[in-house]
């Protein structure tokens, strides 16, 4: 999913229904995402400048779970970057 999301971001695609359909798709996995792959799945939607709330909120809750320093770092990142997106 997240390398999905990072490809469309690569492309400079905004398809709003794939986008969407991933993103629904990442709520229901957020759990066993690896903190890798919800970095990329957030950064994805930041460099579209897509906002999804119920996203951003499942991998952030997945990312504060997570005991490695390097996770408070990225989401600091995250929410510095999700500021200013647009609502999907």
């Amino acid at each position: 999913l997240a390398r999905c999301a990072g490809a469309f971001a690569s492309a400079e695609q905004r398809d709003f229904r794939v986008l969407f359909l991933l993103a629904e798709e990442a709520i229901a996995k957020a759990p066993s995402f690896e903190v890798a792959e919800a970095v990329q799945m957030l950064e994805a939607y930041a460099a579209l400048n897509v906002r999804n709330e119920h996203l951003f909120e499942a991998l952030t809750k997945r990312l504060l779970t997570e005991e490695q320093p390097m996770a408070g770092e990225v989401l600091q990142r995250v929410l510095l970057a999700h500021r200013s997106l647009k609502l999907m």
